[in-house]
């Protein structure tokens, strides 16, 4: 008896396997998302709502990568023109009544399985953003268990969509550029870096909060720069690069950047300091240990800098 157990659990240890895995060949890797209110011409194409109306008050965007091109390999003799002429990314959308009937929708439209374990960006429309609260549009991410809480979430000035036609000059993926170039936060206090970690605390906590903001030229150029306003879930404003920085030195959480002053030796001439460290102290007017109603706050910076 105690051999067959033995056996037994030998058995199970040899033989046991994911019912549910998925070869990595047949993934499609989600690298960035994009979070849209339909167009108009899209919103009465969907489901019928409990009224018997149809409406598709939402559109994902994707951007996923196809590997073959960006290796620079032909996938036949059927293609026309070479590999370098083809996209080395596959950005589609879809509409629907929510993200993850959106998701499940887009199924329909590839052989792949979409997989958002390595999804670097999302981001919202302004439009969307102003309209909806932001914690139900980012439920889906929160609630799908492959979505990384690291992804970094930007507001577009305009359609969120527009944002992967842009043309990166070195990057093949326009969101492993947008990602890369969110890394340089270090070096500027013009844009804020916040991820989906970032959204679901301040947001579920009622805070307001900044975030970045993106756009894209008529050169097809992307621009990270300035902030949108996040109260009571939604946009309310944006705030411009100046602006930007200025609210990071408030609230201490500037990176770095430079400040130029008028060099006190020439008339003409100008100084540029790099900034390497800061600390913040703020001090609220009180009367009579009540915060007053107009309240005035005075803020004390340290700046450690370099020239």
């Amino acid at each position: 008896m105690k051999k067959l157990w033995i056996l037994g659990l030998i058995l199970m240890l040899i033989l046991t396997g994911c019912w549910d895995k998925v070869e990595i060949d047949k993934r499609a890797f989600v690298l960035g998302a994009a979070a849209d209110v339909a167009p108009e011409s899209n919103k009465n194409k969907g489901m019928e709502d409990i009224e018997g109306h149809n409406v598709n008050p939402f559109m994902l965007t994707l951007e996923i990568p196809v590997f073959r091109f960006m290796l620079g390999q032909n996938s036949g003799s059927n293609n026309a023109g070479s590999a370098g002429n083809q996209k080395p990314t596959w950005v589609y959308s879809s509409t629907g009544t929510s993200f993850f009937e959106i998701e499940r929708q887009m199924a329909t439209r590839s052989d792949r399985v979409l997989f958002f374990g390595h999804q670097k960006v999302l981001i919202i429309g302004e439009e969307l953003a102003e309209r909806y609260n932001l914690l139900d549009v980012l439920d889906f991410w929160a609630r799908d268990p492959e979505s990384m809480r690291g992804i970094k979430v930007l507001i577009a000035d305009g359609s969120a969509k527009d944002i992967f036609s842009a043309q990166p000059q070195i990057a093949q993926s326009v969101s492993m550029f947008i990602s890369d170039q969110l890394q340089q936060g270090a070096k500027t206090g013009r844009f804020i870096d916040t991820d989906l970690c970032d959204f679901l605390h301040k947001l579920g906590d009622g805070y307001s909060m900044l975030t970045g903001r993106i756009s894209i030229s008529e050169d097809k150029d992307i621009k990270i720069a300035g902030s949108g306003l996040i109260k009571d879930g939604k946009l309310a404003g944006w705030l411009g690069e100046q602006e930007t920085r200025a609210a990071q030195f408030v609230m201490g959480q500037i990176k770095g950047g430079e400040i130029v002053v008028k060099d006190p030796k020439s008339k003409t001439g100008s100084l540029t300091f790099e900034i390497y460290s800061e600390h913040t102290q703020l001090k609220a007017d009180f009367k009579d240990k009540k915060l007053a109603s107009q309240s005035c706050f005075a803020v004390s910076k340290l700046v450690k800098s370099r020239l």
